[in-house]
């Protein structure tokens, strides 16, 4: 028998890892009917907080910018279907826990540079961290609890390191492995840009460029990969012992969407590691999105 081992997997199996994932986040805009106030909005989160751990950090994708009124009354969009939620909104994202927000969706530059700095001026002021932008916020360390938890986005639009560039991929994920206990990766796909090409693969087109670009990460030394881009909930997979959510469908976009069936299915995923980053175990909570309300416990 060997006592080695098992000494080895009892320290392995005793400490953990905890980290929450949850997907897309989009408030509304200034152009929503309702006119959704922030005080309205105080609660809409309410539903989470006696089913999630508010003492483990929570990642996320931002579906939107933050801008000002001012701002949002001067500056030009790129286009008439630019989406803008009021900055003070992200207090609201601190407030319920949310620790991490990947910026690499495919609104982030819709505003320009007045939007990108806005978005993440507004995060910064609220504590929370935050990447995704090329050559202005890649990457970032985070400190929770003694632990360095290394975290990068890429995407497929133009302010985004490319799910497309494997070396720039590589170099950043190989810098916060060597410096974190643990490395997420977030990514963002926009449909639109994707090339379809004729081939004998029956994976849809979102699938084959996800799963490409999450085993790249997990090659360069990345733990934990999550995705944005499909508005539904997608598969998980395991890939060299590292968990993937290959897209987490929209969690908390209450407005000017009408939901059922599978596009109200917001899951949290709950996931464990051992301290070696390896995947221990996690769990699927489950919400739904109401028509103009937060995510609700689905009961079902």
């Amino acid at each position: 028998h060997n006592h080695a081992f098992d000494a080895m997997q009892n320290t392995k199996a005793q400490k953990q890892i905890n980290i929450n994932f949850a997907g897309n986040i989009n408030f509304g805009h200034w152009q929503t009917p309702q006119n959704i106030t922030v005080t309205d909005t105080t609660n809409i989160f309410g539903a989470i907080q006696n089913t999630i751990n508010k003492k483990v950090p929570i990642f996320s994708t931002l579906g939107t910018i933050f801008i000002n009124q001012q701002k949002v009354q001067t500056v030009i969009p790129v286009n008439k279907n630019a989406i803008s939620i009021h900055s003070d909104y992200a207090r609201i994202l601190a407030q319920n826990g949310f620790t991490a927000i990947s910026a690499a969706n495919k609104k982030i530059g819709e505003y320009g540079f007045e939007g990108l700095a806005s978005t993440t001026d507004a995060l910064r002021n609220n504590g929370i961290m935050f990447a995704g932008i090329r050559s202005f916020c890649e990457s970032t360390i985070i400190q929770n609890n003694g632990t360095k938890i290394g975290f990068a986005a890429f995407g497929n639009n133009t302010y985004t390191i490319s799910i497309n560039d494997s070396v720039k991929i590589a170099q950043t994920i190989n810098h916060l492995d060597t410096l974190c206990d643990i490395v997420v990766i977030a990514f963002s796909i926009n449909k639109k840009d994707i090339i379809y090409t004729k081939n004998n693969n029956k994976k849809h087109p979102y699938m084959r460029l996800a799963e490409k670009f999450a085993q790249i990460c997990i090659d360069s030394g990345a733990d934990i990969v999550y995705g944005d881009g499909e508005d539904t909930p997608q598969s998980l997979d395991l890939y060299k012992d590292r968990l993937i959510m290959y897209g987490l469908g929209n969690f908390c976009t209450p407005t000017c969407n009408k939901y059922n069936e599978e596009t109200s299915c917001a899951p949290i995923i709950s996931v464990n590691t051992y301290s070696d980053s390896t995947f221990c175990n996690a769990k699927i909570h489950s919400f739904k999105q109401i028509n103009n309300r937060g995510p609700q416990i689905d009961k079902e």
